[in-house]
């Protein structure tokens, strides 16, 4: 993973707890990035020609910005930090993932940080946290209200054996030995082994045995893996039982307060498709996710 020297942290609205704000000044404390700080702002009356004349709507626009500009400036100050270590803006738009998408795309944010919001998508709407994580391509922290990293947890996906998963594997194997690194905090690593599908029984074999034989052959394939990335023995665990549930408690169990997982990055049409691993993740995870992106 290539050094961050950039920081991008999506403020939340005013009067909200400012997780990303508290996670990206220590990000960029510890990385010694750049931090830029981005408040979104719109309102529908403004932009609708039926009700207001030209000057009316912009009157209302330039009455919300400078508001809004207020606000962040007393953020900022509450927050210690000064010209010479953070930049603001505010940005006129109700799509917020394009703004994202398109800052990341032209090299002004090495990371994302936004606070994550718990909430379920429909065919008809997806959450903003789901419309970054598939349109950002670069990495994407989603804060938690959690204090400071103990540990660093690589989500390893051995079931599929293509070019672009086994990218992804050592992508995200990257991500957590480099934030281990600068986060003085332990790296973990972690496959979660799904045999709940198997049927009650199998004529000539025992279920017993094969999901015993899939525990064996995963660890082993685990370890290979991350041997490379300095993960230590002790912190390669194996899970079994369904995705959510077995990443949840192993990131209780181990102390670990940042969940690394891949995804793959879709356009504008895949926004509206749900089923994502990284989605169902970032759902139900009890702590910060970095999300990277292939």
């Amino acid at each position: 993973m290539d050094d961050i020297r950039t920081i991008c942290v999506i403020l939340d609205r005013p009067g909200s707890e400012q997780w990303a704000l508290e996670r990206g000044k220590a990000l960029a404390a510890a990385t010694g990035a750049h931090l830029h700080l981005a408040s979104f702002c719109w309102v529908a009356l403004a932009e609708n020609e039926q009700v207001f004349d030209t000057h009316q709507r912009l009157a209302l626009q330039k009455g919300a910005l400078n508001e809004r500009r207020r606000w962040l400036d007393g953020v900022v100050l509450d927050a210690g930090l000064t010209a010479a270590n953070v930049s603001t803006e505010v940005v006129w738009t109700k799509d917020i993932s394009v703004w994202v998408a398109e800052q990341a795309a032209s090299g002004k944010a090495d990371l994302v940080v936004k606070s994550v919001h718990r909430s379920s998508g429909t065919l008809l709407h997806t959450p903003l946290d789901w419309q970054i994580l598939r349109t950002v391509h670069a990495p994407v922290w989603f804060a938690t209200g959690t204090s400071a990293a103990r540990g660093i947890l690589a989500t390893i996906d051995l079931e599929h054996r293509d070019d672009k998963h086994q990218l992804m594997n050592q992508r995200v194997l990257d991500a957590a030995r480099y934030f281990s690194g600068v986060l003085d905090a332990p790296a973990h690593s972690v496959h979660v082994v799904e045999t709940t599908g198997f049927p009650d029984s199998l004529e000539g074999y025992e279920v017993e045995v094969l999901a015993a034989d899939a525990e064996l052959r995963s660890r082993e394939l685990l370890e290979a893996l991350v041997k490379p990335y300095g993960v230590e023995p002790a912190n390669v665990h194996l899970a079994v039982g369904h995705l959510g549930p077995a990443l949840a408690e192993v990131t209780r169990s181990k102390a670990v307060d940042v969940l690394v997982v891949g995804t793959g990055a879709r356009g504008r049409i895949g926004t509206f498709l749900l089923g994502n691993s990284a989605e169902f993740i970032l759902a139900s995870a009890p702590c910060d996710v970095l999300a990277i992106h292939v």
